[in-house]
């Protein structure tokens, strides 16, 4: 454990007990049932288990890293009974709290203390990993997501809610993060752009971005750096070439795409379907199969058989690099401004379409495009 490390632990042990979720997205339904001390315990972001996909498999196993008391992990039991939960935190402290608020039912949450950045398991150990308001403290990221990619099976997932930045940060927010031993954890941010990276150079084969949340810490930072130093250290400027926002992502082990919960229309039953942004069969002309077999953003609900597609949008790329942009209920040609961010992705795509929605499961078969221009 690193000088860094040691901090935060010390930091998080001496925080106040929390006396609402609500505001970062959990539900009182969810928390019916849930010990006061355990919700307190917890100093997430905004609730990701949304995102989680759990097996329906008696046999799943589930990995919290950076537990804390244990609440996440307390609701996926709840909704997951069959699954065995384990979680592991640095701050024993938080384990023992956890244990003696009463997170442990008909089927006990296994609380560890353990580092994220070497985890204490064996090979392909779990089908589903979750890292809530973790990663960021870590000075060695690319440890951990190499750590979590070696002990999930495949294929498996890890969900993460985290804060990151974009834009040029100031030189005063490293050096203030260096010099407070990551407790200025604002200066230890990092992009999505660089999780990407990240996961991509420990083995991941999809980074699946579910949703990202815009937050203002401004005048937080600015009293914080005022109150220490007499001044600010930031100037107007530097504050204009960034933004933070917390995101919730997913990395996906043995598949290159990601999963999205969805409502069949026919009979209300709520399944998942794998889902991928963006489709090119011109990249990768398996797609085309999985789609005409609705496996990929279409699927048949497993409860009464009805067709049902992903309520996300996406794009469709044939083989000559031609588009179909699908919104939920709603088939578009891409408009000027995606046009821009899209062709920097794909530099060669040049053709708009528009369709209705029988036109656009007539494309999706092979020769049978309509509506170019």
């Amino acid at each position: 454990m690193d000088s860094i490390e040691a901090r935060l632990i010390e930091l998080y042990e001496q925080q106040p007990q929390v006396e609402s979720r609500a505001l970062l997205g959990y539900s009182s339904e969810d928390l019916k049932g849930i010990p006061d001390a355990v919700a307190g315990l917890s100093h997430g972001l905004k609730c990701p288990l949304h995102a989680v996909m759990i097996p329906d498999d008696r046999c799943a196993r589930v990995l919290d890293i950076g537990c804390g008391g244990g609440m996440d992990l307390f609701l996926l039991r709840k909704n997951n009974p069959d699954a065995a939960c384990f979680g592991l935190d640095l701050s024993m402290a938080l384990l023992e709290q956890g244990r003696a608020a009463g997170c442990c039912g008909e089927r006990d949450i296994n609380f560890l203390r353990g580092n994220a950045r070497n985890l204490p398991f064996r090979d392909s150990s779990f089908d589903t990993m979750l890292a809530h308001a973790v990663l960021h403290l870590s000075p060695a990221r690319h440890e951990v997501l190499a750590s979590a990619f070696r002990v999930l099976k495949s294929p498996g997932s890890i969900v993460i809610c985290d804060p990151v930045i974009s834009g040029c940060a100031p030189e005063f927010f490293r050096s203030e993060y260096l010099d407070s031993d990551g407790v200025f954890v604002y200066g230890g941010l990092s992009s999505l752009d660089d999780y990407r990276e990240l996961a991509q150079k420990a083995g991941f084969a999809w980074f699946d971005l579910i949703e990202e949340h815009r937050f203002d810490p401004v005048k937080e930072i600015s009293a914080m750096v005022r109150n220490k130093y007499g001044r600010d250290m930031v100037t107007e400027q530097e504050w204009s070439r960034i933004d933070f926002s917390i995101a919730i992502f997913v990395l996906h082990k043995g598949v290159n795409w990601g999963f999205r919960r969805t409502e069949c229309g026919n009979c209300g039953s709520r399944t998942q379907l794998p889902y991928r942004s963006v489709v090119s069969i011109k990249e990768e002309p398996l797609f085309e199969s999985l789609i005409l077999a609705r496996k990929l953003n279409f699927g048949r609900c497993p409860f009464c058989g009805h067709d049902i597609d992903c309520s996300e949008p996406f794009l469709y790329i044939d083989d000559k690099g031609r588009v179909v942009h699908k919104l939920p209920q709603h088939y578009h040609g891409i408009e000027d401004e995606t046009i821009r961010e899209i062709s920097t992705r794909f530099p060669r795509l040049s053709v708009r379409t528009v369709f209705t929605p029988d036109d656009f499961e007539r494309a999706i078969r092979p020769k049978s495009w309509y509506r170019w221009w």
